[in-house]
């Protein structure tokens, strides 16, 4: 039977570290390992950690989700890495069915299902843009682009993740900034290489942010700084090359983001649209100046 390492980034969640790993621990075999990157909590994070048994709590100085899931790679000692995030709770039967398809040597890596509750789940059609995709019901196997596991469930095989191969610190979140599409990246990598990358749907956690996450003002925040992410993915990837119209998609970006401002002339929904295409636009336009593109990010009014 193969190792497993289960890890889980943290950053100032202490009120929700608690419940993940209570529901973590239920699907733990007796030679699993649970390692808790603490990413520089101010909180009790520390204390949540302590007041388990089985986890083992590893500090991270380095800011950024990147940077915390490669610490928890290099801690790790299981034959499969799995990840989870600190604002959801497994299923009963999860870990199992996440680390099932392993048994076939072509599998690469999983992804499971990601179901949302509590203020996550009222986010309706105005999350579309900013929120976990769900999958669905039925497995199948990852065909690319868009459509790769997700990095709050999903488990990597160690063997693949060689110095050169791990999360790229330019993407994921950090402090001020939801660049996420660090994962995304990095299994872009493997499925270019011919691995297969397997969706469990029976795999199940459900995602629990904090209420201050959907408020209208923090999804136009998220979906502007999730516009940086997406776009420095794809020229990561050597999908976006510099263009002499760039400056124009920008100033075309801003118009009706502006315009919402001002009037409330269209939906949220349009408005997210708007505000994630104005962070893709000004990030293209910037590349590869990643941190002055972090800077505007991080303090242009949205």
């Amino acid at each position: 039977m193969q190792k497993i390492s289960v890890v889980v980034c943290t950053y100032n969640r202490a009120q929700l570290l608690s419940a993940c790993l209570e529901s973590i621990c239920t699907n733990l075999l007796p030679d699993c390992q649970l390692l808790v990157i603490d990413n520089g909590s101010t909180d009790d994070t520390k204390q949540v950690v302590e007041g388990f048994r089985r986890p083992t709590y590893v500090p991270e100085s380095r800011p950024g989700q990147s940077s915390a899931r490669n610490a928890g790679v290099a801690a790790s000692t299981g034959d499969l890495i799995v990840f989870t995030d600190d604002d959801v709770v497994v299923d009963p039967g999860w870990l199992e069915a996440l680390t099932e398809p392993f048994e076939d040597p072509r599998v690469a890596a999983t992804g499971g299902r990601i179901l949302h509750e509590g203020a996550s789940a009222n986010i309706g059609e105005h999350g579309s843009l900013v929120e976990l995709i769900d999958y669905g019901e039925s497995p199948f196997q990852f065909a690319g682009g868009d459509n790769l596991p997700i990095g709050a469930n999903m488990a990597i095989r160690r063997s693949l993740l060689e110095a050169d191969q791990l999360f790229d610190p330019r993407l994921g979140n950090t402090r001020g900034l939801a660049l996420a599409n660090e994962e995304f990246e990095m299994m872009h990598r493997l499925f270019l290489a011919g691995h297969r990358l397997m969706y469990c749907p029976t795999a199940v956690v459900r995602h629990r942010p904090l209420p201050g996450r959907t408020t209208s003002k923090a999804l136009r925040r998220a979906a502007f700084h999730h516009g940086f992410g997406m776009a420095r993915r794809h020229w990561i990837q050597g999908e976006l090359q510099p263009s002499p119209r760039q400056w124009k998609r920008m100033v075309a970006a801003a118009r009706p983001v502006i315009a919402t401002r001002i009037r409330r002339q269209y939906s949220l929904e349009q408005e997210l649209s708007a505000t994630q295409q104005l962070g893709w636009s000004i990030e293209e336009w910037l590349m590869p100046r990643v941190n002055l593109a972090n800077t505007i990010a991080r303090y242009f009014p949205v």
